[in-house]
């Protein structure tokens, strides 16, 4: 065990030597305009980066200062948690506080701009070397059943209808589906098709599945050109924040109630085909992932998503076991006279 006091006298002094050296910093502003100009712009995730930087830039900590003013090494552990405390209290476009894995991002990116700045030695050390992680942004509201999951189409119009059948027996992206073009799809023999997806996360395209109910609600919608989702002109799919509020009307006339301070959302029904097809359907996770496009597994640890076949065999072997012993006699109680002679005399 190191010695408590030595161990305090090495605080004070990082936190001494800290003090020193965060005022001849650069600000974090500065530090954002170099990593715009030398790596930024190789990123394909820029423009997320740019606006998680202008969504935090102007956000004050205790002491008044905004964070772009901050010098870099004045941003420690403790400036962090007053910015995360600030976001919580933010409105967004949408009149709700960030999401917590928007707040994620936003604490992401301006660690991974104090690394930049440590490799390229415009400072000595990343200050958030010792914060805390990001919280998880742990979703309980799925859609577990086959009936909850067709009251909730049958108060859908075609459209939501079927963008929620792609959701939740493809487990595809929100986009992924609003963009669907016809010539992205291929029929199969048994009514099912698969579907070809270029624009896909990451820009690593993918084929999946279209079940057949799936193919049959498409293929009701009215044909307005190449996109599915198309507008009366056919031009372009309809705009994914008119397609959602039609889907929100739809949640409340279905009467399926969320968990505490969620929402029912186009995300619920992708996530409840991970849980149905791993835990109901013992799938394995990479075929899984094969078909929804997650590069890890990080989805099935963060939510707890396994296949329970193993659990469920273990738990029946102990009821099995608890069952024979009830049954069988296993107290010198339980015996009969004519048992224990026989076990006294070694022939039971």
């Amino acid at each position: 065990m190191p010695n408590p006091a030595i161990k305090d006298q090495l605080q004070r002094l990082l936190k001494e030597l800290e003090k020193d050296e965060s005022g001849s910093s650069p600000s974090l502003s500065e530090l954002f305009s170099s990593y715009l100009e030398v790596e930024a712009k190789y990123l394909k995730s820029s423009q997320r980066t740019i606006d998680a930087w202008k969504a935090i830039a102007d956000l004050e900590g205790g002491d008044g200062v905004k964070l772009k003013d901050r010098p870099a090494l004045s941003v420690t552990a403790d400036v962090a948690e007053e910015v995360r405390d600030k976001l919580k209290t933010m409105v967004t476009r949408f009149g709700t506080a960030p999401k917590p894995a928007t707040r994620n991002r936003y604490f992401i990116v301006l660690r991974r701009l104090l690394n930049w700045a440590v490799e390229h030695k415009k400072i000595p050390y990343n200050p958030l070397r010792i914060a805390k992680e990001p919280e998880d942004n742990v979703r309980q509201t799925v859609i577990r059943t086959e009936e909850d999951f067709q009251r909730l189409i049958d108060c859908c119009d075609p459209w939501n209808r079927a963008l929620c059948l792609v959701y939740f027996d493809s487990g595809c992206r929100r986009m992924e589906v609003i963009d669907l073009q016809r010539h992205q799809v291929t029929r199969k023999p048994n009514g099912g098709g698969w579907a070809t997806i270029y624009k896909a996360k990451g820009n690593k395209p993918r084929t999946v599945v279209l079940t057949k109910r799936a193919m049959e609600a498409l293929d009701g919608l009215p044909n307005r050109g190449s996109y599915y989702f198309a507008r009366p002109d056919g031009r372009k799919p309809y705009h994914r924040r008119y397609l959602y509020h039609r889907f929100e009307k739809a949640v409340i006339r279905s009467g399926l109630q969320p968990a505490p301070g969620e929402s029912i959302t186009w995300h619920t029904l992708r996530s409840s085909f991970c849980y149905v097809r791993r835990v109901v359907d013992h799938w394995a996770e990479s075929t899984i992932m094969r078909q929804t496009g997650h590069s890890t597994d990080i989805a099935f640890r963060r939510y707890g998503w396994g296949d329970t076949r193993e659990l469920d065999e273990a738990f029946d072997g102990v009821e099995l076991r608890r069952e024979s012993e009830r049954k069988g006699p296993h107290r010198a109680s339980d015996l009969s006279d004519e048992d224990c002679a026989k076990k006294k005399s070694g022939t039971g």
